[in-house]
């Protein structure tokens, strides 16, 4: 709305100019200052991101959980991050809405790597790096989707309770003392910790949707996939957005 009466800055200051059609007392109410229309302008900038993430939430079929973070941190980052040409009324008005996404989704905290939104980044292979996150952040989250990784064979076997593939033989323990000195002697890398690695550095194209790419790569990353499919499969809202037709 802001950027339309802008953009028609012109016509609006000719009509409200022209006698003929505006009385000269409600151009004296009317009509914005220059200064006025500086603001008008500075807020349009500022809001125009935000009108575009409204937008695409709207337009898109389906946005998943996933964009979540990466919308609100790119958003608190750039586009409301105070600049030192802002006014004291764009300085506010950026202060005032990051406050409010910083107090809804509390992007800073170390409890959000664990969140559910932040595992579906994860999983999404376009915000896979967590670039949006700090270091200490992405670390903790794929520690915790690690953790995951480790309660899923115990739940595959549940859900598949007929299985004709031999139980794993069980490792030889080190003679003596040897366990004691070995690097890794309880718990050698796993193949769950490969997986989850492997993905991590996976550079293959991710020109498909997450969920199709996942579904392609289901047998390369079987224990991912199943968590991936979950957590894609959740929206980024729970209401319904009604499209114009």
């Amino acid at each position: 709305m802001l950027s339309l009466l802008v953009e028609q800055r012109r016509t609006l200051t000719d009509i409200l100019l022209d006698e003929k059609v505006t009385k000269k007392a409600d151009a004296t109410v009317f009509l914005p200052k220059d200064h006025e229309w500086e603001l008008l302008n500075d807020l349009s900038t500022v809001l125009m991101d935000l009108s575009d993430v409204t937008t695409y939430t709207c337009s898109e079929n389906s946005v998943s959980l996933s964009e979540v973070y990466p919308i609100v941190c790119g958003l608190m980052r750039r586009s409301l991050k105070v600049q030192d040409s802002d006014g004291v009324i764009i300085r506010k008005t950026k202060d005032v809405i990051s406050d409010e996404l910083n107090r809804r989704y509390q992007p800073y905290d170390m409890k959000t790597a664990c969140s559910t939104p932040v595992v579906a980044s994860l999983m999404d292979t376009r915000y896979k790096q967590l670039t949006f996150l700090s270091s200490e952040q992405r670390k903790k989250a794929e520690e915790f989707l690690e953790g995951l990784i480790d309660e899923m064979p115990l739940k595959r076997l549940t859900e598949t309770s007929v299985s004709d593939t031999p139980p794993p033989k069980r490792q030889r323990r080190p003679s003596g003392i040897d366990f004691l000195l070995s690097k890794f002697p309880d718990k050698p890398e796993s193949q769950d910790e490969l997986e989850l690695q492997s993905y991590l550095l996976d550079k293959s194209n991710f020109n498909k949707s997450p969920l199709e790419w996942w579904s392609d790569n289901e047998t390369k990353y079987p224990h991912l996939s199943i968590i991936a499919k979950r957590v894609l499969a959740v929206p980024a809202t729970r209401f319904k957005v009604k499209h114009k037709e």
